[in-house]
């Protein structure tokens, strides 16, 4: 899997973290992306995110998703995807 989604990354010239990031931020079903930087330079390099979600389109997108399968973590009535 990461292998495939590294060849994603590369296809869109970014880091497999800025990848990540780009398609949790884009991805309707998402409400908050938490980046969990420490350091300036992680901030900086998670900030290129922004950058990668414009060249996230629909095929990139679907293309991913079946790949992907975010755990689901339920919260009395309510549940959440982490990702």
């Amino acid at each position: 899997r990461v292998r495939r989604l590294q060849s994603i990354a590369a296809d869109l010239d970014c880091t497999l973290a800025q990848l990540s990031l780009a398609w949790c931020a884009k991805n309707p079903h998402v409400s908050t992306v938490i980046t969990g930087a420490s350091r300036l330079a992680q901030v900086q390099e998670n900030l290129v995110a922004l950058d990668v979600m414009e060249r996230l389109d629909g095929p990139v997108m679907v293309g991913w998703s079946p790949r992907f399968n975010p755990r689901a973590v339920r919260v009395g009535r309510r549940r959440f995807h982490a990702c």
